[in-house]
């Protein structure tokens, strides 16, 4: 007679499991069946018995499986299932066998199972016992309970059910990585009990590790960031939780965990850690700086330890360069050198790559406005021979370092036009690329020239009227050089040179001087004093004074006309007293002396000239000018005939100014450079200013040695002068020169 036997068992001391609380059976079921439904069939049967006969001692499992998974394996495989057909297992066994396989996987319903099934229920259970998830005879508390439907040994409807019954007892539970029981069988009865579930999978799987960076290179004191990924490849869900560990390599030193990082599903990949550094400021070019991950365990076959990649950024240089050139001089003339420095700074944290350097040459025109810094590789004009450089070299940080010089001779170059250098730099940074400097240019100038032919050139002493002692010590300064052809061009007199003061690059009889030249010089042997050991000692006269005759004494009575414009050639011969400013311009009449005393200053507008021609010596005019203020020729004007004086201090009063108006410096294209003026007769000045700019420069040296003023002492001086019917001493043609070149 078949009935469903009700089991009460006393609850022991040690109770796994859900407790015995009043529990209603799943309204979805178990598996799928409802309450008393066959497993396999889904006959529907309130009665049987134990799902595996009490054949040892009062229970259903041998002794001998307690602890032993393969004996479990053996028993339940070839014992009860008889998959080795010996007969050991009647039709109750087997069908409990395969219900104890088929729910372990929760597979199939087939019955027998399928050797796969078997197989796959075999791995499962021993996965279990290699990590310890099998508790092999505990106390546990469930409200499911099951049953064979059959009578004992086999029988209609030979199927295993569940049914609702709450009850402790002594069971095999299988556990899953938490720790809690998801399957239990009672050594009573080989019942499965509790609100069960198929045990996991046998777990295989591997894990791997990769770490990434960023940026993979990276200056001094600059900053990295490391970030840590471990990755289950699967096939299968981790069984356990996984370990994470990060590394500095290579010290192997923790920088980050161990910590728990969970399980991981098939496939899935976590990031476990990033981690950001600063990487130190003395840290060495072609350092790397590495990390690398680590987990625990490496796969489910028990492998420990495992490790990713090391991954490592590479410190690179942190520099920055800037190339200057400098030039000795902003503007040169011809025969002039002119020292061009070429330089490279670098700012940063670290000493440069190899760097190349090119000095780059070019030929500019006149207005042309220098390149600034440019991230490019600038060119040289053709024909342009560079000096050599240190280069390629390495450049350490903020130590100015000149890499070339280079001496150049200015030729025969048009005025104006510009000689310039830079240098171009490559790699610039450390991220690379060209940089040229800004570029330096030299103004080609030209330094005109005076000459003063026919009589001597006076520099020194002064107006008593000003200067009563009369020692004022002036000087001659000029320009005299060689041009590139080997031909000399420059200032000079034709006859002797006084100076109470230094004469520098001024020479005597007509020789040009460059600088001082030495004792015994040809271009010095009629300049005084010449004779002192030092060569830069040329001039100094020793004269203790030297009064320059001002002849204002002998006009101060004559008849007074107004200030404003004359035009010599409408006026007769007079001596007249302005009191004011005066302007002159005009041809003199053949024979006529006048004589203009002006109080202020005096302006040369136009030509001041004598006839071209005499049919006697009374024929020769003469014209004389005296001022206490200054007088000021005009751009315009290329010839003076006449004696010319301006008495004054010679800072704000008493100069004779070649050209004006002016500006400084003088430019190729100014008034003053348009003529060249000529005098014939005689200056007498508290200060020459010399601000012609004619000449000096061309095709040829003819046109390279032309001066900007020419000063002639004419036969008419001696012949016929306004001055010769006076009581005055001789005439002299002294000045007070400062001569500085003009560009």
């Amino acid at each position: 007679m078949k009935k469903i036997l009700l089991l009460v068992g006393i609850a022991g001391s040690f109770l796994v499991g859900f407790g015995a609380a009043g529990y209603a059976y799943p309204a979805g079921g178990m598996y799928g069946r409802a309450e008393h439904h066959g497993y396999f069939t889904n006959a529907n049967d309130t009665q049987g018995t134990y799902v595996l006969p009490q054949d040892y001692g009062g229970e259903a499992i041998r002794p001998s499986v307690n602890g032993n998974v393969n004996d479990f394996i053996d028993f339940i495989k070839y014992t009860k299932l008889d998959i080795d057909n010996n007969g050991s297992g009647n039709n109750q066994e087997k069908s409990g066998a395969a219900f104890i396989i088929q729910t372990m996987i929760g597979s199939a319903r087939n019955r027998p199972p399928t050797a796969a099934q078997i197989a796959e229920w075999e791995s499962r259970v021993r996965a279990a016992a290699s990590q310890g998830r099998i508790s092999w005879r505990v106390n546990y508390s469930f409200c499911i309970n099951t049953y064979y439907q059959g009578p004992r040994g086999g029988g209609s409807p030979n199927d295993d059910a569940f049914y609702d019954e709450c009850d402790t007892k002594p069971v095999i539970a299988f556990r899953n990585a938490s720790g809690s029981v998801i399957y239990a069988i009672k050594w009573e009865c080989a019942n499965p009990v509790g609100n069960m579930a198929p045990i996991p999978d046998a777990a295989n799987y591997s894990i791997s590790g990769r770490t990434t960076v960023s940026p993979t290179t990276v200056k001094p004191n600059g900053t990295i960031t490391f970030r840590h990924y471990v990755r289950n490849n699967g096939p299968t869900a981790t069984d356990t939780s996984i370990t994470w560990v990060a590394q500095n390599m290579p010290n192997q030193a923790t920088v980050g965990g161990p910590a728990n990082s969970g399980t991981y599903a098939a496939g899935q990949e976590k990031n476990v850690f990033n981690h950001t550094r600063t990487v130190p400021i003395n840290a060495a070019v072609g350092s790397q700086i590495c990390e690398r991950v680590g987990y625990d365990p490496s796969n489910s076959s028990g492998g420990r330890n495992g490790r990713g990649p090391t991954v490592c950024a590479t410190v690179i240089p942190d520099f920055n360069l800037t190339p200057t050139v400098t030039a000795s001089a902003t503007n040169a003339a011809e025969g002039d050198q002119i020292t061009f420095t070429y330089q490279v700074t670098s700012s940063g944290l670290t000493a440069s790559t190899s760097v190349a350097c090119t000095p780059v040459g070019n030929n500019r025109p006149p207005g042309w406005s220098p390149l600034p810094q440019q991230d490019v590789a600038r060119t040289s004009d053709g024909g342009y021979a560079p000096p050599g450089t240190s280069c390629p070299r390495v450049f350490q940080p903020n130590v100015p370092t000149t890499v070339a010089t280079e001496v150049v001779t200015v030729g025969s170059q048009a005025p104006g036009s510009r000689l310039c250098r830079s240098l171009l730099v490559n790699p610039k940074s450390d991220a690379g690329g060209p940089r040229t400097s800004a570029e330096v240019c030299v103004t080609i100038a030209k330094t005109p020239y005076s000459w003063f032919m026919g009589n001597d050139v006076w520099a020194g002493g002064g107006f008593a009227a000003v200067t009563p002692t009369c020692n004022t010590s002036a000087k001659i300064t000029t320009v005299g050089r060689t041009l590139s052809s080997g031909a000399r061009a420059g200032s000079v007199g034709e006859y002797q040179v006084v100076a109470l003061g230094q004469i520098t690059s001024f020479g005597s009889a007509s020789r040009v001087l460059s600088q001082y030249g030495t004792v015994g010089a040809t271009p010095r042997m009629l300049t005084y004093s010449n004779s002192d050991p030092v060569a830069s000692r040329l001039g100094y006269y020793g004269a203790a004074s030297h009064c320059i005759n001002d002849y204002t004494a002998n006009y101060a009575s004559s008849p007074t006309i107004g200030a404003g414009a004359y035009n010599v050639a409408g006026r007769g011969s007079g001596a007249w007293r302005v009191g004011g400013a005066l302007t002159l311009s005009g041809t003199m009449p053949a024979g006529g002396q006048q004589v203009y005393y002006a109080t202020g200053d005096v302006t040369i507008s136009g030509n001041l000239t004598y006839p071209a021609s005499y049919a006697s010596v009374n024929d020769i005019p003469s014209l004389l000018v005296i001022t206490t203020g200054n007088i000021y020729v005009a751009p315009g004007v290329s010839q003076m005939d006449g004696i010319f004086v301006a008495r004054g201090n010679g800072a704000s009063t008493g100069i004779f100014y070649t050209c004006f108006p002016k500006s400084e410096p003088i430019t190729v294209t100014h008034p003053c450079a348009a003529n060249q003026l000529t005098v014939n007769g005689a200056v007498l000045a508290a200060r020459l200013d010399l601000a012609r700019a004619f000449g000096a420069s061309g095709a040829t040296d003819a046109a390279r040695q032309a001066p900007g003023e020419h000063f002639r002492f004419s036969p008419e001086m001696y012949l016929r002068s306004v001055l010769n019917s006076t009581t005055s001493s001789s005439i002299e043609t002294t000045s007070v020169l400062d001569l500085p070149p003009r560009f």
